[in-house]
């Protein structure tokens, strides 16, 4: 069983927190309390925790009769025979400031968390002055773990509750919990920190979900939340087949533009096992005119995600990947299909074939192209994308190297913003270019970014 931990607000009247604490059984209680009114002879009620004598109730004089009426009792701790190592009293100075009592309030909490994660509190708000009251209540639902308590019980009057009466009850504040969770995880989505949002979302649900509705909808955007998380690192297939699902939640255009991924992705796959006679049994060889150019299109729109977050280095990553496939998709897509990480020279034109052939590896055998070598070779190919890769090249090498010189590459110097925001201009501008150049439909949309509001919140 885990610790029991009862925090309680404490005000004039003892017979609300005996009758809590007798109802919770808590290991260790914590009791707020007012501190002494400065130049003045009233006590604080922290006098009534464990002050001598009969410090809790009063006796008053009745105003009909005369007669003496209510009655004195011992301190609380006395009553329930608590020990000193059993309890806590916080004298809180400013008890009519909210701040303070909420400050106080949650100090006591992150240190329980701190102590023991599985430490089980309770917050009861019955006693104390209304700041006291709502300052724990407030802590308590932004903790969003700490259990709710209140003792109630038959009102004669607006005053008080009838002696004898009360009794504590738990109070259910997963609703407004969840709310509060959804308002962080709404700020989470827009940054687009799926994985985060997948914790909070976890958290959430680790407290039992009564209403149907309620269960529903946090299931609607964790299913979600799971298929932007697996886009964003570029599982388009869970992505897809969860949108295919969730379809009146998704726009339509995401669902179209995942398959065009798809089935680029695919083609591709199958191209690269051109030579394997199964794969020239499948058929593939005559489709790679088929080939879209959206894998690109993706990658520079994950990169403005990374940009969003600041990351600027996993941003230009992506940035040369988009420029790199982008040239590997115009050479797959010419007359015969060529490979970049094993060229068939025999595919080539007659007068680049020994040209080539002194590129081949030794060790390997292969014919590898990178990036420049890509563009070049469509280039000598008197492809559009080659020509508009020659009158920018000098433009193309120089955010090339801001990239090889970075962290995530070849040397030691992070890459700043200004930096990453010129590279991702350029390739958005060449691609798009290029793409005029082929007479290409398909043309990078920046509306195709993730959204930025939950769905279903």
């Amino acid at each position: 069983m885990p610790r029991k931990v009862l925090i309680l607000t404490v005000g004039g009247s003892d017979e609300p927190l005996v009758s809590s604490i007798k109802h919770n059984k808590p290991d260790f209680i914590y009791f707020l309390c007012s501190d002494d009114t400065p130049g003045s002879s009233h006590l604080g009620s922290y006098y009534t925790v464990d002050g001598p004598g009969k410090p809790c109730g009063q006796v008053c004089t009745c105003q009909s009769c005369g007669a003496p009426t209510g009655e004195t009792r011992p301190s609380i701790a006395a009553q329930l025979g608590l020990e000193p190592e059993q309890y806590t009293i916080v004298r809180i100075s400013r008890f009519d400031n909210i701040n303070n009592c909420y400050l106080e309030a949650s100090r006591i909490i992150w240190k329980e968390r701190a102590k023991d994660p599985y430490v089980e509190i309770l917050a009861d708000y019955t006693g104390g002055t209304k700041s006291m009251t709502a300052g724990l209540a407030a802590a308590a639902m932004d903790d969003g773990k700490v259990t709710l308590c209140v003792v109630s019980g038959r009102r004669l009057d607006l005053q008080k509750v009838e002696s004898g009466t009360q009794s504590a009850r738990l109070i259910d504040n997963t609703p407004v919990m969840v709310e509060k969770k959804l308002q962080l995880l709404q700020v989470l989505w827009q940054g687009y920190h799926y994985q985060s949002c997948l914790s909070l979302l976890k958290e959430i649900k680790a407290r039992p979900i009564y209403d149907d509705n309620l269960y529903d909808r946090l299931e609607k955007i964790r299913y979600l939340c799971e298929a932007y998380e697996a886009w964003d690192r570029f599982d388009h297939s869970k992505a897809y087949d969860i949108f295919k699902q969730e379809k009146d939640s998704v726009p339509k255009r995401y669902v179209q533009f995942l398959g065009r991924i798809i089935k680029s992705k695919t083609i591709w796959a199958e191209l690269l096992k051109e030579e394997s006679r199964a794969a020239a049994a499948t058929g593939y060889r005559g489709r790679h005119h088929l080939l879209t150019f959206d894998p690109v299109f993706d990658l520079i729109l994950n990169s403005r995600r990374r940009i969003a977050q600041g990351r600027y280095d996993d941003a230009v990553a992506r940035l040369y990947r988009a420029l790199e496939m982008f040239g590997q998709l115009n050479l797959l897509r010419w007359d015969e299909p060529l490979h970049t990480g094993n060229l068939n020279i025999a595919k080539l034109p007659t007068h680049l074939q020994g040209e080539y052939a002194a590129l081949r590896e030794p060790r390997t055998g292969t014919i590898d192209l990178g990036l420049i070598q890509n563009y070049t070779l469509l280039a000598r190919l008197e492809t559009p994308v080659g020509k508009i890769f020659e009158r920018y090249k000098s433009t193309m090498l120089s955010h090339l190297q801001k990239r090889n010189n970075s962290l995530m590459a070849h040397g030691i110097t992070p890459v700043d913003e200004p930096a990453c925001r010129e590279m991702l201009e350029f390739v958005e501008w060449f691609v798009d270019a290029c793409c005029e150049g082929i007479k290409e439909k398909s043309r990078f949309d920046a509306s195709l970014q993730f959204g930025e509001v939950v769905p279903g919140t």
